[in-house]
């Protein structure tokens, strides 16, 4: 997956943008495929940092960084460019998964989850034991 992301991105640099446009490129195109799974799957360190430094090169077109990387993630209001940070991506997504799995909203996913990752499901999720029963 991460090779067809250069390869995405190798293709995009062929093309005359500008930064905006770069970073558009970046988060609707190349990006958003990466979003679900790297919020799931856990990858090493090492790999996300060489694709953030990947990315990076394509947002400035392999030439000189003139803004700082926060710069470029903050708001377009703030002057930035509202790139895409990865690390703090995967850790939000993570978080949110984390959080609706111990909301206390009944979901049917849940059951799997908390089989899954082996809580106890009677104490954590009594509405699915009551339905269970005749």
């Amino acid at each position: 997956m991460i090779l067809n992301v250069n390869q995405q991105m190798g293709m995009w640099s062929t093309i005359k943008l500008s930064l905006f446009e770069r970073a558009t490129v970046l988060k609707s195109f190349i990006l958003s495929r990466l979003v679900y799974c790297f919020s799931l799957m856990p990858l090493p360190k090492k790999t996300i940092e060489n694709l953030q430094k990947d990315i990076n090169k394509f947002f400035w077109n392999n030439k000189h960084q003139s803004i700082s990387f926060y710069t470029c993630v903050g708001k377009k209001g703030n002057g930035g460019f509202a790139l895409l940070h990865l690390n703090s991506m995967i850790a939000s997504y993570r978080i949110k998964c984390g959080l609706k799995i111990i909301s206390t909203t009944p979901k049917i996913w849940k059951f799997y989850a908390y089989q899954h990752v082996g809580i106890q499901l009677r104490t954590y999720a009594p509405w699915i034991w009551t339905n269970l029963t005749p």
